[in-house]
């Protein structure tokens, strides 16, 4: 009696392991195709080409362009726009991305209240938080809200 139940616990593990394997390598094989499929659209046919400019190239005094602390504050922005969030910027929950708010709220307010105000925009720009965010604001295609500097004063 023992023998037919060892018997009929290994046929079932070496059935079951075969089933396992059958269906995990026809994933794999399907996986595959589409991987490459999405490779070669993303990588060889499509570039990410969004250039965005310098903060204070629209500035109408020269002191506000070449003021030492614009300069810097704007360079690193137009550094971190250009290269770091590149990688970043598909996870942003808001439509103008939190780069764009700072550089928007920064040339409309000046730079105390821009600051602050891009503070509060990434403090709220976490998965915690978008858990607040009203669904009248969200956008149906791209399911981001839309968050303009226009709505502060």
């Amino acid at each position: 009696m023992q023998k037919e139940w060892r018997i009929r616990i290994k046929l079932f593990i070496i059935i079951t392991l075969f089933l396992i394997s059958v269906f995990n390598a026809t994933a794999q094989r399907s996986g595959a195709k589409e991987d490459l499929r999405f490779f070669r659209n993303t990588t060889h046919e499509k570039k990410h080409f969004h250039k965005r400019g310098y903060l204070m190239k629209d500035a109408s005094s020269n002191f506000v362009k070449y003021n030492p602390v614009s300069l810097t504050l704007g360079g690193l922005l137009y550094i971190y726009q250009n290269s770091i969030s590149r990688q970043f910027s598909a996870n942003c929950l808001y439509h103008p991305s939190c780069s764009d708010f700072s550089k928007r709220a920064i040339s409309k307010y000046g730079f105390i209240k821009g600051i602050l105000l891009s503070t509060d925009r990434l403090t709220r720009c976490n998965k915690i938080a978008g858990t607040d965010i009203h669904p009248i604001t969200l956008n149906d295609s791209s399911q981001k809200s839309h968050d303009p500097v226009k709505l502060y004063k």
